[in-house]
C-alpha cells in the first residue's frame, strides 16, 4: 500500500519552513523544483518506484531541515544530484516532466542545423535564411512556459 500521506506532510512542512526565505536561499534548496518533483511523485502509481524515490525525498527534506541557510553552492549541487535528479529523471520518462536544460539543447540543435544548411547553401548556391534556431527556441520556450504552469518542470537552482 502506498503511504503518500507522510510525503505530503513533509512537503507541507518544507513549504511552511522555507516560503519566507530569500530568493537566493530558495534557489539553493531548489524550492520550486522540490515542490514540483514531490507533487509529481505523489501523482504516480508505481509502488516500487514510489517507495524508492520517496526515500530520496524524505532524506532530502530532513537534510534541508537540519541545514543552515544559505547553503553553500557545492553542497546545494551535491544535494540536487544525489536526491532530486534521480526522481526528476524518472518523472521525465513517466510523467512528461521537463528541465530548463531542454531549452538550451533546442538552441544548440537549432544552431547546428542552421550552420549545416548554411554550408550546404553555399556549396549548392541557394539562399538560406537561418530559421531552425528561432523556431526551436520558440517551440521549447512555449513548452517550458506550459510545463511551469502545469507544475511539470524542475531544474537546478530553480
Amino acid at each position: 500500500m502506498l503511504n503518500k500521506s507522510v510525503l505530503q506532510e513533509k512537503l507541507k512542512e518544507f513549504i511552511h519552513n522555507n516560503e519566507s526565505q530569500s530568493d537566493f536561499s530558495k534557489r539553493r534548496i531548489h524550492y520550486n523544483s522540490t515542490i514540483n518533483i514531490t507533487n509529481g511523485l505523489l501523482r504516480t502509481w508505481d509502488k516500487s518506484k514510489f517507495e524508492e524515490y520517496e526515500k530520496n525525498l524524505l532524506t532530502y527534506f530532513s537534510l534541508i531541515k537540519d541545514q543552515e541557510f544559505p547553503l553553500e553552492k557545492g553542497q546545494s549541487i551535491y544535494n540536487y544530484h544525489e536526491f532530486l535528479l534521480p526522481v526528476g529523471r524518472y518523472l521525465i520518462s513517466k510523467m512528461n516532466f521537463i528541465s530548463k536544460a531542454n531549452l538550451k539543447v533546442a538552441i544548440i540543435f537549432g544552431l547546428f542545423l542552421d550552420i549545416l544548411f548554411y554550408f550546404l547553401s553555399t556549396k549548392f548556391e541557394f539562399l538560406y535564411f537561418p530559421l531552425f534556431t528561432l523556431i526551436l527556441t520558440i517551440i521549447f520556450f512555449y513548452k517550458q512556459r506550459l510545463a511551469i504552469k502545469e507544475e511539470r518542470m524542475f531544474s537546478i537552482f530553480w
